[in-house]
């Protein structure tokens, strides 16, 4: 799963920040599988869930801020847990769904 955000203009260059229920994801508050790359000069920022659970899910925040202010648009990403059983076996098969749905 990857969420994406990308800062289109900003003088002086914004700093993306991501949060999770409202927590910025740093340090001990970003579990190890989550992810957040920046490509083209600090411009995009990906935060990237490796594996995603059930304890993924919520409202995730991309911040941009600069000296002169600050923008961000929020997520809620939703992962249910799938289990489809075949009547010919006796195992069962584990699937995650995940659904994101943006906030302005």
């Amino acid at each position: 799963m990857v969420l994406k955000c990308e800062v289109v203009a900003g003088n002086p260059a914004p700093v993306i920040k991501w949060y999770k229920n409202g927590k910025e994801l740093t340090g001990k508050n970003k579990p190890k599988s989550i992810k957040i790359k920046k490509k083209k000069q600090g411009k995009v920022s990906e935060l990237l869930i490796r594996k995603s659970s059930e304890a993924d899910a919520g409202l995730y925040t991309c911040e941009a801020v600069n000296s002169l202010g600050k923008t961000n648009t929020t997520a809620s990403l939703d992962v249910i847990k799938m289990v489809s059983v075949t009547p010919l076996s006796s195992t069962d098969e584990e699937k995650t769904h995940c659904s994101i749905t943006q906030h302005e």
